[in-house]
């Protein structure tokens, strides 16, 4: 049973005394359960979708004109689930740019055990902990996604027949003063039958339920990357429209324009909302072109740091949080309502004026040490939540405000892809790893790293910026994909372009289906399978320094005894057919004759 309303759901230590909240033992009203104790309104929303996934947020209300008793050690989510013994936990590192970012993990939980986990420098999934992992057992598997943008901390504590799940954030030991509110980190669970079905259940949930409500093509686009962050002869306005208007042919969905239109040097320059003087119209002379061509426009911000040069530290100074331990730049404390409706009016302007259809917000700062030297001495964590409270009311303002737009979530790549910024936002840069042109095995571990997060979050890709080649191309894309424009709209490269970005637009609604890593992500012969109810592609890649020319895969999802349709796409994008039994895609042998090469597989089931 995934949920139990006698249960504990979440716990907390409340003036001086330990309260656990038990749905049971509270005040129903639809979803939620209320308890009043002292003047404070704790609020368990606790929602069911279908029998197999359950979602729980804490939020806690000073209902009086005076400050609150103490309140510490929160543990916004807090569950015990039977178990057999020893289970085993699955997960992903976090990113830190680097090869061995966003891998892969498993660890044996014996009774006794505890497993701690959390990010680094408040931001999700930094580096150390990734906000999604699954608790398996030999009767089932369970998803648990962590929504939170910042700085949470969850515990494992596995006894003979059960566990025991505990999440919040890293330090909390605050009052809350007359009818202040506060948020804490939800959670998102999902039940299967064992390790595939959990993650692939949990990916649909998020699909219905969890996502932007837009197309497969608004939130899985081809783009395509204009200008350039480091060199402004790239950024004047004819140079950009030329990039634009030259590559009408191709079929890109986006015109993409990251960091490379305020006033400054990257990165300087962040902070400023005016446009370069080389932009006498700002961009919407090149948003404008991209209408034209059926294209939409997406455009780069980073609205959270400010440097000592920019309009928004110079005049808005009082609005930003300090760390003298930090001093090239400081924060820009959405915590604080006023401040994040001054951005919220900045942004707002420059989405109207500018036609602006995808709002990328990237954040280059880690705001952990922000948030502790700035909290007052006797309410420790209070600046994270209001933080983290006020990023919310930003975003979902600006979806209401915009029903149009798609926000791009970038935090230095993928450090922030907890549940609740991934409901409001899609991830187009999963990492910053392969930004600047991956080679030989950096291909393989991009690919790694892409099928991992995938097993969770069904709307992330990365930047590619090497040749066209089909291998390269296949390899960093995951239903969508933004390309640089060198050397991938040379004049050379042209025609296969053309002709991948087709293949790209083909495949990607089978990315919506069920994932199943065929092979282990770390094989150099690596493949993974997109099924749908009765057809699915498969993609196979044979990377630098495979010596094994066949890999051996068995199909999840077929009917042995039924009949199959397969074309077969090479890496010269050459296709042929056959009709085949279920039975020997069950067990396929799949040949590359060369490293570096790659085969797409799509198959239908026949009546």
């Amino acid at each position: 049973m995934i949920f139990d309303r006698k249960r504990r759901t979440a716990s907390l230590q409340f003036d001086d005394t330990m309260l656990e909240l038990i749905p049971d033992t509270m005040e129903q009203k639809g979803t939620a359960y209320f308890l009043t104790r002292s003047g404070v309104r704790f609020c368990l929303k606790v929602e069911m979708i279908g029998d197999l996934a359950m979602y729980c947020a804490l939020s806690l209300e000073n209902l009086t004109d005076e400050n609150s008793p103490r309140i510490q050690n929160v543990n916004s989510f807090d569950c015990t689930f039977d178990s057999e013994e020893s289970p085993t936990l699955t997960s992903v590192t976090g990113d830190n740019c680097l090869d061995h970012g966003q891998m892969s993990y498993r660890t044996k939980l014996p009774a006794g055990t505890v497993y701690t986990a959390e990010p680094t420098g408040g931001r999700s999934s930094n580096t150390t902990a990734f906000p999604y992992f699954n608790i398996t057992d030999e009767c089932r598997s369970r998803v648990f996604a962590i929504g939170w943008s910042g700085q949470w901390r969850a515990s494992v504590f596995s006894e003979k027949d059960s566990y025991r799940v505990t999440v919040g954030i890293n330090n909390c030991d605050f009052y809350l003063k007359p009818h202040e509110s506060v948020i804490f980190p939800s959670m998102l669970i999902y039940e299967g039958a064992d390790l595939d079905s959990s993650r692939n259940g949990f990916r649909q949930c998020v699909i219905r339920h969890f996502s932007p409500k837009r197309s497969v093509e608004e939130l899985h686009p081809i783009s395509l990357a204009i200008g350039s962050c480091f060199n402004d002869a790239e950024n004047t306005q004819s140079y950009l429209l030329d990039q634009v208007a030259s590559t009408w042919d191709y079929g890109f969905d986006v015109i993409w324009a990251d960091a490379i239109w305020f006033k400054g040097k990257w990165d300087r320059g962040v902070g400023n909302y005016e446009y370069k003087d080389i932009l006498p119209n700002g961009m919407r002379p090149i948003s404008d072109l991209a209408h034209t061509q059926n294209q939409r426009y997406l455009q780069w911000f980073e609205i959270e740091r400010a440097f000592p040069e920019t309009e928004m530290y110079q005049n808005h100074r009082n609005k930003l949080l300090r760390c003298y331990t930090r001093t090239e730049f400081d924060l820009v404390d959405f915590g604080n309502p006023e401040t994040w409706k001054l951005v919220f009016d900045k942004v707002c302007e420059q989405i109207e004026t500018q036609k602006i259809d995808i709002f990328r917000q990237d954040a280059n700062i880690d705001p952990l040490l922000y948030w502790e030297y700035n909290d007052e001495k006797d309410r420790i964590g209070i600046k994270q939540l209001h933080y983290i409270e006020g990023l919310y009311r930003f975003w979902d303002a600006l979806l209401e405000r915009f029903p149009h737009l798609v926000i791009d979530n970038c935090a230095s790549g993928g450090r922030r892809l907890d549940f609740e910024a991934m409901k409001r936002s899609v991830s187009f840069c999963s990492s910053d790893y392969p930004n600047r042109g991956l080679r030989g095995k950096q291909i393989q571990y991009n690919t790694m790293h892409l099928a991992n997060l995938s097993r969770y979050i069904p709307n992330v890709s990365c930047i590619s910026n090497g040749v066209p080649d089909a291998y390269y191309f296949r390899a960093g894309y995951n239903g969508a994909i933004c390309l640089g424009t060198h050397p991938f709209i040379e004049e050379a490269y042209k025609e296969k372009a053309k002709l991948l970005i087709r293949e790209a637009k083909h495949l990607r609604p089978y990315y919506y289906g069920d994932l199943y890593l065929l092979t282990e992500t770390e094989a150099e012969f690596f493949v993974y399978q997109y099924a749908l109810e009765d057809h699915g592609m498969v993609m196979c890649l044979r990377h630098e320094g495979s010596e094994e020319q066949t890999a051996q895969i068995s199909l999840r999802g077929i009917s042995e005894h039924g009949k199959y349709r397969l074309i077969l796409t090479d890496e010269d994008l050459h296709s042929t057919e056959q009709t085949v039994d279920g039975k020997k895609l069950t067990e396929l042998a799949v040949t590359l004759d060369q490293p570096q090469t790659s085969l797409v597989i799509e198959y239908q089931m026949l009546s």
